[in-house]
């Protein structure tokens, strides 16, 4: 399905553009790359079920998966820090404290998610029948 395959990269991409167009390319780089890294994996681990559960509740507007996205930028958010952590610890590097959750930057995430979930609307409309 190609709204599994391009919505997770929409908001990396958008960043990095926007990014290029302000001349900093390295760190646009680098958001495209994390994008890439933690997009799909989270795309595919609760993206996919957020997906299914909100076509059996009937909930097909692009308005659902955009709060859908916002609801699961938040949880991906507030767990990145552990996430980083535990990946950081496996390679035996000290984790303690390089990770850190910044309700500041929690919009950002939200806003990520969001636009990542309605891309896939887009792409999939789920609100025309027959589409499962």
């Amino acid at each position: 399905m190609a709204g599994f395959g391009i919505a997770p990269i929409v908001p990396g991409v958008a960043i990095s553009a926007a990014m290029l167009a302000l001349s900093q390319s390295e760190d646009a780089q680098a958001v495209l790359l994390a994008n890439l890294i933690f997009g799909y994996p989270m795309a595919f681990l609760l993206g996919v079920p957020s997906h299914f559960l909100l076509l059996r509740n009937g909930w097909s507007a692009w308005w659902a998966y955009g709060l859908a996205g916002a609801l699961l930028g938040v949880i991906v958010y507030a767990g990145m820090p552990l996430l980083l952590e535990t990946i950081m610890r496996l390679q035996g590097l000290d984790a303690s404290g390089h990770a850190t959750f910044s309700l500041e930057l929690l919009p950002v995430a939200m806003l990520c998610a969001s636009v990542a979930a309605v891309a896939f609307w887009l792409i999939v409309r789920p609100d025309r029948a027959g589409v499962r």
